[in-house]
């Protein structure tokens, strides 16, 4: 008995150290991804040249996110992209998401979720059917009969909240979204600058 409530206590310890250990990769990267775009500026971002990679090409993320006419969101992924990004597949649907294109007016009865997030919501190093979002919506209907849920991934790497509201009122608020995920991790806070001078 003492012996497997050791080993219990051991595993429980493993898998906690594993997790955070996960967590912290996740946030060393988001702080990279938000210093690059900090220092490169829409400038930056802008001579990266987006979509000059064939389909199927292997893509830099300078080449996956253009400007955004909108200040606050400052940059955003680039629609119609078919190409290899950190070794996976990157598609973007016409609107400039990862995932399905989900038609803003609804064609059937079903709940809608719109996901606001980051590099972690848009599923960085992974592809499109393993990012948390895309795997929400099976479940949900596994958990639900009869029930169906649409959702519409509109995070970006490096977003942060006030990007992520941006968002969420300048595209993801057509969808007519009767539930909002918000990704927050710690560094959410920080504010782009849409003009590095200013």
């Amino acid at each position: 008995m003492l012996e497997a409530h050791s080993r219990a206590r051991r595993l429980a310890a493993s898998i906690s150290l594993a997790a955070l250990s996960t967590l912290v990769g996740f946030a060393v990267l988001e702080v990279a991804l938000r210093a690059r775009a900090h220092f490169a500026g829409p400038a930056g971002l802008g001579a990266a040249r987006p979509g000059q990679v064939s389909p199927g090409g292997r893509a830099r993320l300078g080449h996956v996110v253009r400007l955004s006419p909108d200040p606050r969101i400052v940059y955003e992924l680039v629609p119609g992209l078919d190409v290899t990004f950190l070794g996976v597949p990157l598609r973007t649907n016409a609107d400039g998401f990862r995932g399905p294109v989900v038609p803003p007016s609804r064609m059937r009865p079903a709940v809608r979720v719109v996901g606001l997030g980051d590099s972690v919501m848009f599923g960085w190093g992974v592809s499109e059917e393993d990012a948390y979002l895309a795997r929400l919506a099976p479940l949900l209907e596994a958990a639900s009969p009869g029930v169906a849920w649409e959702v519409v991934n509109t995070a970006v790497p490096g977003y942060n909240t006030v990007m992520e509201v941006a968002t969420l009122e300048t595209k993801g608020l057509r969808y007519d979204p009767d539930l909002v995920i918000l990704n927050f991790v710690g560094n959410d806070l920080g504010q782009r600058r849409a003009n590095p001078d200013g």
